[in-house]
């Protein structure tokens, strides 16, 4: 892709350098994950060769962030490669590389900085390299050509102020205020012939060192062009103002503003004394000396992990990112702040906005909370699909209707019931309830990962795979903290018992417990309520049964088992959620309103109790050996009829032990499978204990019938 920008040609593109680059170019050069493609922008030294210094173009801006370049890299001055012509005395100052570009094809000395600040090593002095451009150039004008909406932007203004303090010949090229064309690049690109002219005739005035009079003196030439009938226009002059009113003798600019404008005094003077009450409230303890820009950043920033990684609403739009410590001080940096300024802005929000854990939160809406005496951020909110009242019977809805298909009318209540208790939960300011693991069970086709889809959206829209957590893969679960559906398949789980211990295991943890540990990668572990499900998909045979955790006392009212029919058939598979989604707030109603728990179904603790097909348990059953147990005990049955199995688990192992047994591995085994033996039920045994001394467990086993 060729580059290509307003007001400059593509040769002088070409000779500058600048190019297109792609996602993975741009990540590797910036280092900074998912800025997508742009323009690359080398820098030049006076001698016209690349210094390795770059910044970027967005294609796509990240909110207002047009530009990026790599962390830690500073600020510097942007030079044409084209040089200049020595015989010229005024040298033009833009804030924008392109801007540079365009002026410098068009025969002027020209040179860019990257904001109003750009130029300035902090707050008291001029950077090295804008030092040495004008010791290079000597120049008898310096002219600082701002865009023609800065006549009202505070940031302007300030930085205006320090460039004339230290720049004695600085000078100001002003663009009429509201000129559609607003900088010298859209200028250039109407007319490359006429430019020159056009952009010759535009006022340049003394900049003055004192900002209130700059001000004044702005306000004083565009008067005519300023429309205080517009809105946002009025809301711009009242932030300039006061922003500057702040200061000694800031009262005469206040009056000199509503004389030059004609506006009415104590409407005027009553807004600009709201937003400066509005800007100290909103910068108190975020440092009131930064730029606007970069004071309302760093108040929308808060820091996690001791002061390394840092949170920021980059796009003022409630969306939190996560950001290393240099590239959140780089984003401060390139909003015009100096370095003593990002180092107390780093300090302070390392004092005051310190969150002891901060990402999306399964349930939570998105803000900060106090947790368990913890504060902690919430990035992002679940977007939770709310009923629409309706008529329609719950079942004649496209969600209904394809549920009822799938399950068969036996089963239905029982997950509707399961749905209605996971969406209150969702929502509920009050207690969470937990709930059962939901398995589905089917042929290979019918709907079952449709169905969890549809789930997904039922339950807030995030969904995350738990696999390699709930296996002990993997310790770290912080990518799951924030999905309020967990949603596994047969996929991955492997045929080890160990594996399915540990799917047993991590079942009941989530399941039962309000609060999981959360941890992420160099980070501490937070004690957090999540508002979890869990879903679980898997073919009806005995390979894919291996994604259901073994059933015994412990976890038999932790898990549901569906069976899945032979569901609906979407003309297009890939879209089927489509209909879906259609009317699914016809039927979130009727899940939430008007569908009543049958008294039977209700349970204390779940809200509703567990329920397993008959086939998938014979599958279950069959998978977890203990359908090999019963072959086992029929073997000695038929040498001892009449007589019965009694002892501990040792003396019963030694008693099998003439048969085959190769699978059991020892008494401790054989334990526990009577005890899911006993548990679940077998139609050919009846299976007890007793506990006697020392918590000694005696076994009977009986032949039944």
């Amino acid at each position: 892709m060729n580059p290509q920008r307003p007001g400059v040609s593509a040769a002088m593109l070409e000779s500058c350098g600048v190019r297109h680059i792609d996602r993975e170019e741009s990540e590797s050069l910036m280092s900074q994950p998912g800025l997508g493609s742009g323009l690359l922008i080398p820098y030049f030294d006076l001698s016209k060769e690349e210094t390795g210094f770059c910044r970027m173009r967005l294609d796509s801006p990240r909110g207002q962030m047009k530009y990026t370049q790599p962390p830690a890299t500073g600020v510097a001055m942007y030079i044409p490669p084209t040089g200049f012509d020595l015989e010229k005395k005024d040298l033009y100052l833009t804030e924008g590389e392109f801007k540079a570009m365009c002026l410098a094809e068009a025969g002027y000395n020209a040179v860019a900085i990257s904001g109003f600040f750009g130029g300035l090593l902090d707050k008291d002095a001029l950077s090295p390299g804008f030092k040495e451009i004008l010791d290079f150039t000597n120049p008898d004008r310096v002219i600082w050509c701002g865009d023609a909406d800065t006549a009202l932007n505070g940031d302007f203004y300030l930085a205006t102020e320090r460039y004339a303090q230290r720049i004695p010949n600085l000078q100001l090229l002003r663009i009429p205020y509201g000129n559609p064309q607003k900088a010298c690049d859209d200028i250039r690109a109407l007319s490359f012939e006429d430019f020159k002219y056009t952009w010759e005739s535009f006022p340049v005035i003394p900049a003055k060192t004192d900002g209130l009079a700059q001000v004044q003196a702005l306000l004083e030439l565009h008067k005519d062009e300023i429309d205080t009938d517009d809105l946002d226009t009025m809301r711009r002059l009242v932030k300039t103002v006061s922003r500057m009113a702040g200061r000694e003798g800031g009262s005469l600019l206040i009056d000199a503003a509503i004389t030059t404008l004609g506006l009415k005094k104590t409407l005027f003077k009553d807004a600009i004394a709201d937003a400066r009450r509005a800007v100290r409230e909103g910068m108190q303890g975020e440092g009131a000396d930064l730029p606007t820009d970069a004071a309302l950043f760093v108040g929308r920033s808060y820091c996690v992990g001791g002061g390394h990684t840092f949170l920021a609403d980059v796009t003022k739009q409630g969306k939190f990112e996560t950001l290393a410590k240099d590239l959140w001080t780089n984003e401060v940096e390139c909003l015009g702040a100096g370095r003593d300024q990002i180092k107390t802005a780093v300090s302070q929000v390392v004092r005051d906005r310190l969150v002891a854990w901060a990402g999306d939160l399964a349930g939570w809406p998105k803000g900060l909370h106090e947790i368990a005496g913890k504060r902690i951020l919430v990035t992002n909110s679940p977007e939770v699909v709310f009923g629409t009242e309706n008529d329609k019977d719950i079942f004649d809805t496209t969600a209904g209707a394809f549920f009822k298909t799938l399950l068969g009318e036996e089963q239905l209540p029982t997950f509707v019931s399961w749905l209605q208790v996971a969406r209150r939960s969702l929502v509920s300011d009050s207690t969470y309830q937990v709930g059962q693991a939901l398995v589905l069970a089917g042929d290979a086709g019918v709907g079952k990962t449709l169905a969890q889809r549809v789930i997904t959206k039922c339950l807030g829209g995030r969904v995350a795979n738990p696999t390699e957590w709930i296996l002990g893969r993997t310790r770290f679960n912080s990518d799951l903290a924030g999905c309020e559906h967990l949603m596994m398949s047969d996929d991955g789980i492997d045929r080890f018992e160990k594996s399915r211990s540990a799917l047993s295991s991590k079942v009941k943890k989530i399941v039962a417990n309000t609060e999981i540990g959360v941890e992420a990668k160099f980070g501490n572990t937070v004690t957090l309520p999540l508002s979890w499900r869990l879903t679980i998909s898997c073919n009806l045979s005995p390979e894919s049964i291996r994604a259901v955790p073994s059933i015994d006392a412990d976890n038999v009212d932790k898990i549901t088992l569906l069976k899945c029919y032979d569901g609906w058939h979407f003309e297009d598979k890939l879209d089927s959620l489509i209909p879906i989604e259609e009317d699914l707030s016809d039927f979130l109603y009727h899940v939430d309103n008007t569908w009543v728990i049958p008294e039977e179904l209700r349970d204390k603790r779940y809200g509703v109790v567990r329920r397993s097909h008959p086939d998938i348990d014979k599958l279950v059953y069959h998978d977890s050996n203990d359908s090999s147990l019963d072959e086992l005990l029929l073997c000695w049955f038929t040498e001892n009829p009449g007589e019965k199995l009694h002892g501990s688990s040792v003396e019963i192992f030694s008693h099998l032990q003439g048969f085959d047994c190769n699978w059991l591995s020892g008494p401790q085994v054989l334990g526990r499978r009577l005890r899911v033996l006993q548990d679940v039920g077998s139609p050919a045994f009846k299976v007890s204990h007793k506990i006697g001394r020392s918590n000694q467990k005696t076994w009977t086993v009986e032949r039944v019938g």
